[in-house]
């Protein structure tokens, strides 16, 4: 077992430091750790309909030629790419998302590591979720700020996928792990 493997190893098992075993089924985590692992996996779950929803709601057509290259004879803006075909359906497991992990924090804080932020961010989402279903015309809106849920799930993705830290550009890790942490951490800095 090399240096790398054994790192990934310790951080998630118990290691019998004389025998160099891994006690089989007993991971390492303390109670704020499982609580934390928890909340990541519901979160790469939850959010995985609530970023296909949104991005089924624009025409990237128009988004392409309008508004980033501006062919349209002049700038066409976002919210004449919203279709809302499943307006309905975002806004409805976006707001479920939010009073779920809003009560999830609540109940236990130690899941993540800054609560107060967190929930001062999905108390201001909720707050715009509100004005969206009193003015309809603002879904757009909604949908353009829900975006921002793809970096969120590659950021959760990259903490899950690379606990111990390793730098994603150190060179001589196994292959396949090197390339997930690579490509995770791509993908989280081109969503940014």
């Amino acid at each position: 077992m090399d240096v790398i493997q054994q790192k990934i190893l310790s951080h998630y098992y118990k290691i019998d430091p004389e025998r160099k075993i891994v006690y089989p089924g007993i991971p390492k985590n303390e109670d704020s750790k499982k609580a934390s692992i928890w909340h990541d996996y519901f979160n790469l779950v939850i959010l995985v309909p609530i970023i296909i929803l949104d991005a089924l709601n624009w025409d990237y057509n128009t988004i392409w030629h309008g508004c980033i290259l501006r062919s349209n004879n002049g700038i066409t803006h976002m919210k004449d790419a919203w279709t809302g075909e499943f307006q309905d359906q975002v806004f409805n497991a976006a707001l479920c998302y939010f009073l779920l992990d809003t009560l999830w924090m609540l109940i236990s804080p130690k899941c993540v590591r800054s609560p107060g932020t967190i929930l001062v961010h999905h108390l201001a989402c909720m707050v715009y979720l509100y004005l969206v279903y009193v003015r309809e015309e603002f879904f757009w809106f909604m949908g353009a700020c829900l975006s921002v849920e793809v970096n969120t799930w590659f950021l959760i993705a990259r903490r899950v996928v690379n606990k111990q830290g390793i730098p994603a550009w150190k060179l001589d890790l196994p292959l396949g792990f090197s390339l997930q942490i690579k490509f995770i951490s791509i993908c989280f800095y081109a969503t940014w």
